[in-house]
C-alpha cells in the first residue's frame, strides 16, 4: 500500500500531502508518510462511431495519491488524470462519464470529439464537511486526410474545473489548441 514504515517516522523522499488528523494545536497535519490505496475502473461501450464510458475511482488512506515529484507536472496514469484536475485526494470518491463520437460514420472522416463530466466528493479535512470538485471536459480533434499535409493533426481542448478544496486553485476555466 506504499506506507513508509521508517523507525524516524516520514524518510526523506517518502513524505506526501494530504490529511493526517489535528495536530495539539487543532492545525490540520498536511504532510506525512504516503499512505494511500487507490482504485479505479473504467468501462466503455462502443458502437458504431459512438463511444459511451462509466467510471468510479477510490482514493483511501491519509495521503492523496503520491506522485514521484510531489504533483508538479507528474502524470498519474488515473482514470481521472485530466485536462485540470486530477481528483486523487486524500478520501476522494470520483464519479466519471464520458462520450466521445468518431465522424466518420457521418462521413466526415479524421473528426473526432470528446465530452467528459467528473464529480468527485467526500475529501478528508479538517471540518469533516464534504468537500468535492468537478470538471467539464471538451476536445474536438481534426487531422487531415490528403494532401501534402496528410497526417497533421490539430486538437481543441476546453476545459471548466470547479473546486471547494482550499489551497487549491478553486475556479479554473482553460483553452488549448
Amino acid at each position: 500500500d506504499g506506507k513508509n514504515d521508517s523507525a524516524a517516522g516520514v524518510a526523506k523522499g517518502y513524505a506526501s500531502t494530504g490529511y493526517y488528523g489535528l495536530n495539539a494545536a487543532g492545525k490540520a497535519i498536511t504532510k506525512g508518510e504516503v499512505d494511500n490505496d487507490t482504485w479505479s475502473a473504467l468501462f466503455t461501450y462502443s458502437l458504431g462511431g459512438h463511444g459511451l464510458s462509466a467510471g468510479y475511482q477510490e482514493v483511501s488512506g491519509d495521503s492523496n495519491f503520491p506522485y514521484l515529484n510531489q504533483g508538479d507536472g507528474a502524470t498519474a496514469y488515473l482514470i481521472t488524470d485530466r485536462q485540470i484536475g486530477k481528483f486523487a485526494s486524500a478520501g476522494e470518491r470520483t464519479w466519471l462519464a464520458e462520450y466521445g463520437y468518431d465522424f466518420t460514420k457521418a462521413g466526415v472522416p479524421g473528426l473526432k470529439a470528446v465530452a467528459t463530466y467528473l464529480k468527485g466528493s467526500g475529501i478528508d479535512n479538517p471540518t469533516g464537511g464534504d468537500l468535492g470538485e468537478w470538471e467539464r471536459d471538451f476536445r474536438l480533434d481534426y487531422t487531415l486526410q490528403d494532401g501534402p499535409l496528410k497526417g497533421l493533426g490539430f486538437s481543441w481542448r476546453n476545459a471548466a474545473f470547479r473546486s471547494d478544496v482550499g489551497g487549491t486553485t478553486r475556479d479554473q476555466d482553460e483553452n488549448r489548441l
